[in-house]
């Protein structure tokens, strides 16, 4: 969780996790980290999501020696996935669930 920095408000949380990703049959990545934030929409545009996704990089590559970090988002998610590529993140693939397509970024130590 992490707040506003002149009010103290509350306005999202974010950082890296474990999780297991497996995209149907194309691909099975297993249990690795990835990264995700979630802002308030008062808050959007201030830099707070990409804060947080540099922060996350920096981490996992840095502190918990990974070598290898994840993230997913919707395509229409234009915001989000720009924020994904100012942390360093590429497109490892797309998927298409039919009624939405999910973009995997990847990034590498």
């Amino acid at each position: 969780m992490f707040q506003e920095r002149t009010t103290g408000q509350p306005i999202g949380w974010g950082g890296r996790q474990h999780s297991t990703i497996s995209i149907g049959d194309r691909l099975t990545v297993g249990y690795v980290i990835t990264v995700g934030y979630v802002i308030a929409p008062e808050a959007w545009g201030r830099g707070y999501a990409t804060e947080v996704a540099i922060a996350s990089v920096a981490h996992a590559f840095g502190i918990l020696g990974a070598r290898h970090l994840y993230a997913s988002v919707l395509s229409t998610n234009v915001a989000s996935r720009r924020v994904l590529e100012k942390a360093g993140s590429s497109v490892h693939c797309e998927i298409d669930h039919g009624e939405h397509v999910e973009v995997v970024y990847a990034i590498r130590r």
